[in-house]
């Protein structure tokens, strides 16, 4: 238990005054490199478009990069500058800016969960494709742990965010959009540099810090270009611990965290036409302890965020990325792309289970004294991934198309240790063994693929796109399951595979190079696969529900069918930008998971169906020199259209209702406005002003059936309304920015995520972090 705490604390002894020495010196960088560009005549380039105009950000969803306003396809993109006025730092940042995103990091073991437009995964695989640069990095939710990877926003060239799903370019686990996070490509021309300092103090926490740079070039002019970055982090905690039978405060800030990234990549053009691109890329996150806090300890709006864990549930999630791109040119209109990676990360987490102990065997989650309940939490992910292309490259050819092959094959294990002496001694563990419960869990995904997509110029200004992947999928798993709780030791096994088809049909017409309207039909899945057999403890609870003690073994992927409109303008001199569409998802044999509620169990199903319909706006201004207007809002109405059961009709027991809503905000509104000002020929100030919105979201569907003799059912609630306000000012002399800010204005005390644990007075909350001021200096050369 101590393998993650001894590296926190080595990492935490960095005093908050070299943090702010960290700042100071990033500010005697900038000087240094404004006075050679001054020596050498040079001048500033403005981030912000000339003439008052909206700003134009290229992207590449089709695998091409082309303007945002050409592509037929709902995308939020951000650049890094858009990033740092904002205050991004992580998901949970950009899922705050952007309509039809939602997102949830719950549980002790490190759980995250994302969706897009109400596509949201409670097991299995992902439904939302999580990508850095060409490398996905989504995985299977296996076992009782897992979640995945997001990379942290330090020196990116811009994130995207595709809504609807992406199964032809971008295959499976993209059933309800892709997020892509896209890295600075090594330059072999021109010089480059960035770098970002902060320090904040948190409300009711303690003082945090991050120091960062990038910088890159050319080592040998047209031949051999170099990006290297690093950033670290550590984030101010505000919870408490305290013993919850006294009062008494064991330790303080107990969710303080780090997070470190590094990055290197090589650019070299061995000839004319071809470029190599081998890169690494590291991520190391760790937190001493969980977000969230004992409702009936604590009084958020009195400033006290207490816990009642017995244990601290340290979580620490790195991963890296060695990959090689190589692109060729094949004449003027034509390049092969080629994409190799290998996935290698290790998550593991200690999770506080003393209170759940207490709450199974004695009705209460105040824990036994003297007794502690560690669970620990391994997950580990090693995938390899290959992608081929060829793509046109001639953005005026009236025939554009991509197509191309694709593998993977993915190797997870998810394994959990039970410890518990009191629970252990019940249930007649050798006095010294205190494991009642492990089930390491194996498997291995496999796919291969071909997919192309042509856009096709018909008339003049229609054009038309078809696009159609094939796929074909192996799911296969490996488990021991064993401790005196699961009864007697059991080897098990199973496996799966089908062949998904996902077509796209769609069809563009441009009014204008500014105006045009579109409309999309395409299909999105993700794997199925296959449940592990259930403990002996759940066979009574099982054989109610028809199953004869057993559970359905295998379980198919799941499908969309999204049918979306939508139009994007460039107004009045392009000072006024309105992007928006209209969808409508059929979801269909959603894979679900029935927890078994008698024995902590549970198993994948197919079950029944849901509709997600809904909207999104964005909409970007320049009213007058110097101002810049932004609103993004978005609504998500999804919903199931069947009552399913776990097997046959079984009076009472439906694990999903027609007419249940899907978790996640229906509204979700950002807005934000910004004014800057030329007080000099090199200086600028300027101040920005963000707010977002959220509504309350239904409470999670009741996926579980009544229990059969001990009360152990997790309940968990919805998010509740969100108002976050956050202000910035600041001044940009030449190529160094400096800024004060503070985050969360109003304090608030939202609640994002609640669960009820073994169905006690013990709720579990986490909302925003509490008030944060904070002084950040950046620097772009």
């Amino acid at each position: 238990m101590e393998r993650n705490n001894g590296e926190i604390k080595m990492a935490s002894k960095m005093p908050h005054v070299q943090a702010f020495a960290a700042v100071v010196s990033l500010m005697a960088l900038s000087a240094a490199c404004q006075a050679q560009t001054a020596s050498q005549g040079g001048t500033a380039q403005p981030d912000d478009p000339e003439n008052g105009a909206v700003g134009e950000i290229v992207v590449t969803a089709q695998r091409r990069g082309e303007s945002i306003q050409k592509v037929p396809i709902s995308i939020s993109a951000f650049t890094q500058a858009t990033l740092d006025r904002q205050g991004v730092r992580d998901i949970q940042d950009i899922v705050r800016l952007t309509p039809g995103l939602n997102f949830s990091r719950g549980g002790q073991q490190g759980l995250t969960n994302i969706s897009i437009r109400g596509i949201r995964s409670n097991g299995g695989a992902s439904t939302t494709g999580i990508y850095l640069d060409d490398v996905p990095l989504q995985v299977r939710r296996a076992g009782y742990s897992g979640g995945s990877p997001f990379p942290l926003t330090f020196d990116l060239e811009r994130v995207e965010v595709l809504r609807g799903p992406q199964g032809t370019l971008f295959g499976a686990g993209s059933q309800g959009g892709t997020i892509r996070f896209i890295t600075p490509a090594p330059s072999l021309t021109d010089f480059s540099a960035y770098g970002r300092a902060e320090i904040t103090q948190t409300k009711y926490g303690g003082v945090g810090y991050e120091i960062g740079a990038a910088a890159g070039g050319p080592l040998v002019e047209d031949k051999v270009g170099i990006r290297a970055s690093a950033w670290y982090r550590k984030t101010a905690g505000w919870i408490d611990r305290v013993d919850p039978r006294t009062g008494a405060v064991q330790d303080t800030d107990v969710n303080t965290g780090n997070a470190f990234v590094g990055r290197l990549a090589i650019a070299l053009a061995p000839t004319e036409g071809i470029l190599i691109t081998p890169s690494i890329y590291f991520q190391r996150e760790h937190s001493d302890d969980v977000n969230s806090y004992w409702g009936y300890l604590s009084s958020p709006k009195q400033g006290r965020y207490i816990s009642g864990n017995e244990l601290a549930s340290p979580n620490t999630d790195k991963f890296y990325i060695p990959s090689l791109n190589i692109s060729a040119e094949l004449g003027e209109k034509v390049s092969l792309v080629s994409v190799t990676s290998y996935l290698h990360r290790d998550q593991n987490a200690i999770a506080d289970y003393t209170a759940q102990g207490s709450a199974i065997i004695l009705g209460t989650p105040i824990p036994i004294p003297g007794n502690k309940g560690p669970n620990l939490f391994d997950n580990s992910q090693r995938s390899f991934t290959q992608e081929v292309r060829l793509q046109s490259t001639d953005p005026s050819q009236k025939l554009r198309w991509v197509a191309g092959a694709f593998y993977q094959n993915t190797r997870q294990n998810a394994s959990q240790f039970a410890y518990d002496p009191f629970i252990a001694s019940l249930f007649g563990s050798p006095a010294g063994d205190l494991v009642f419960f492990q089930d390491p869990f194996r498997t291995k995904d496999t796919q291969i693929a071909g997919f192309a997509q042509a856009d096709l110029d018909v008339l003049p200004g229609l054009t038309t796109t078809v696009g159609l992947r094939v796929s074909n999928t192996k799911f296969s798993f490996e488990t021991t399951t064993g401790g005196p709780f699961a009864g007697p030791t059991f080897n098990d096994s199973g496996r799966q595979s089908e062949t998904p088809v996902t077509p796209k049909f769609g069809l563009e017409y441009r009014f204008d190079p500014d105006s045009s309207v579109y409309a999309s039909v395409s299909k999105g899945y993700r794997v199925g696969g296959s449940n592990a057999r259930q403990l002996a403890v759940c066979g009574p609870q099982l054989a109610s529900l028809g199953l004869a003690g057993i559970n359905p073994t295998r379980y198919d992927s799941d499908t969309v069918w999204s049918y979306e409109i939508g139009s994007k303008n460039r107004l009045f001199d392009r000072k006024l930008q309105v992007n928006g569409s209209l969808f409508y998802v059929n979801w269909n044999n959603i894979q679900q998971f029935v927890t078994l509620a008698s024995c902590g169990g549970g198993f994948l199903a197919n079950l029944g169906r849901a509709v997600s319909k809904g909207f999104d706006l964005e909409v970007s201004a320049s009213p007058a020199p110097g101002l810049n207007l932004g609103l993004a809002a978005g609504y998500t109405h999804g919903e199931f259209k069947d009552t399913v059961f776990a097997a046959g009709p079984v009076p009472g027991q439906s694990a999903v209702s027609r007419g249940d809503r899907i978790q996640g905000s229906p509204w979700r509104i950002s807005a934000n406005a910004e004014y800057r000002h030329q007080v000099s020929d090199s200086a600028e100030v300027y101040g920005r002003v963000d707010y977002q919105f959220a509504s309350q979201e239904p409470a999670n569907v009741a996926q579980t059936n009544p229990t059969n003799g001990l009360n152990f059912i997790p309940q968990y609630f919805g998010a509740a309304e969100s108002h976050f306000v956050a202000l910035r000012a600041g001044v940009k002399l030449s190529r160094f920015d400096v800024s004060l800010f503070i985050d969360n204005l109003t304090n608030t005390t939202a609640i994002l995520d609640g669960q009820n644990q073994n169905n006690t007075f013990l709720t579990r909350f986490s909302g925003f972090r509490p008030r944060t001021i904070g002084l950040t200096s950046t620097l772009r050369y």
